[in-house]
């Protein structure tokens, strides 16, 4: 739910907010092009195809046109894969993905 209440405060969506503390505080006509990722869609059933997931989530976003980028479940395939050999592998891949995020934050205004 915080990552679809973001989603509509970086679009603008003030009277969405009427009565809230946000609706007040927050500067609504600074809109933004909002990517929503969502973890829990991607495939880790292997780090090969966890990998091509990511992969085709980001090359899915076009230009770099300073974004909004909400993960939502972004521990998800850590979860789904809690107890099997392949953890660490899904972990790395992880970690290198929010990594790449993180070196193109002057492309996001909010991650």
């Amino acid at each position: 739910m915080t990552v679809s209440t973001f989603k509509e405060m970086f679009l603008g969506n003030k009277e969405l907010f009427k009565g809230t503390y946000a609706y007040k505080n927050w500067n609504f006509n600074k809109k933004s092009k909002v990517v929503k990722l969502d973890m829990s869609s991607v495939d880790s059933t292997s780090p090969e195809l966890l990998l091509e997931s990511l992969t085709l989530m980001i090359t899915s976003i076009t230009g770099k046109h300073g974004v909004v980028i909400l993960i939502d479940e972004y521990d998800s395939p850590l979860l789904k894969n809690i107890y099997k050999p392949k953890l660490k592998e899904i972990k790395d891949i992880l970690s290198n993905f929010y990594s790449q995020l993180k070196a193109n934050e002057e492309y996001i205004r909010f991650s």
